[in-house]
């Protein structure tokens, strides 16, 4: 794995997910800054959904959903 990845899943339609550092930066810093520290549930979402739909907007993008932690 390059050394500027930041984080790599494989998700349960058999696609890798792979995020460089430099654009998790841009989405917790300019995007979504509630997701800054929780890499590791972004991760679980893609990796074991509880929901998958495709989006509306570009049928080649698939958006996973988790669950909030309490």
């Amino acid at each position: 794995m390059p050394e500027d990845v930041y984080f790599e899943v494989t998700t349960p339609l058999g696609r890798q997910v792979r995020t460089m550092a430099a654009y998790w930066d841009v989405i917790v810093t300019m995007k979504h800054p509630i997701m800054r520290g929780k890499e590791a549930l972004v991760q679980q979402a893609l990796q074991t959904p509880i929901e998958i739909r495709q989006s509306r907007s570009d049928p080649s993008v698939y958006l996973h959903y988790g669950v909030e932690p309490p």
